[in-house]
């Protein structure tokens, strides 16, 4: 999401669409193949990582904005893609691999590999001048460069996904919304989650975290929590919410069980 324009994959069909927030009309629509997990909007371009290819594309897709052109670099399966400083990229296979990516040169300039637990889901989001990763058990790893290595081994209690809000990495599992300091690689904020059993998304400003979740009988749900307090502030039902970004106005929660791009009011 970038201003007034959204991007997002129809995991299945295999195309990337922009959708005009402002009026809720489709912009555009690239076919890029299917299996895609991650969309990252990338200085001029559309970033996307996918776990399979099906002979089709690359893992990393580069789709130009300007004129929804493509093309890609070569990658294993791939469960997280974020930006690095200096317009350069992070990648993260689900073999445990942390990448820096060159998208210009469409070169991978190093690698180092990390501990993850197989078939779990796993991440990786950028802050603080690293590239924080994990899978739903494992600890979270701090990697750095410009030799790629792990800075620090912070064990959350596990929890996935996490992103990096107001200078924290925020990450929830169905019990505990937690928060990790960058400054002391410590975990510094703990918020007690009741009754959900399966954590799909979250995003966290302004004091709030909107955390797209399951509840018992997979019914699916996006919760609003206090910071301060940890209460309930409200609560949508959403039967597949698979990603969520909080705007000035609104939340903006894609629903795969509906193929739907939902505004919840804030």
């Amino acid at each position: 999401m970038e201003g007034d324009e959204a991007w997002l994959v129809a995991h299945d069909s295999g195309q990337l669409i922009s959708v005009d927030l402002a009026t809720g009309r489709q912009t555009g629509m690239v076919e890029i193949g299917a299996a895609a997990t991650h969309v990252v909007v990338h200085d001029d371009s559309v970033i996307v990582g996918r776990y399979g290819t099906d002979g089709i594309g690359e893992h990393l897709t580069i789709v130009r904005r300007a004129d929804g052109t493509t093309s890609g670099i070569e990658t294993g399966p791939l469960g997280g893609v974020a930006p690095a400083e200096d317009g350069l990229l992070w990648a993260f296979e689900k073999s445990g691999v942390v990448l820096l990516i060159d998208p210009v040169d469409r070169r991978v300039m190093d690698r180092v590999r990390v501990e993850i637990q197989q078939n779990e889901h796993v991440e990786a989001v950028a802050g603080a001048g690293s590239v924080w990763v994990s899978s739903d058990s494992t600890p979270i790893r701090r990697v750095t460069g410009p030799d790629l290595a792990v800075r620090a081994e912070i064990d959350a209690g596990g929890g996935i996904p996490f992103v990096f809000r107001d200078g924290l990495i925020w990450g929830a599992r169905p019990d505990e919304l937690w928060a990790i300091d960058p400054a002391t690689d410590d975990v510094t904020r703990r918020i007690e989650l009741t009754g959900l059993i399966e954590i799909l998304a979250l995003d966290v400003r302004d004091g709030e975290a909107w955390i797209a979740a399951r509840r018992p009988g997979r019914i699916g749900t996006v919760v609003r929590i206090d910071l301060d307090d940890g209460r309930l502030l409200g609560e949508f039902a959403v039967s597949l919410p698979a990603a969520v970004a909080i705007t000035d106005t609104e939340v903006w929660v894609t629903n795969a069980g509906a193929g739907e791009l939902l505004g919840l009011p804030r």
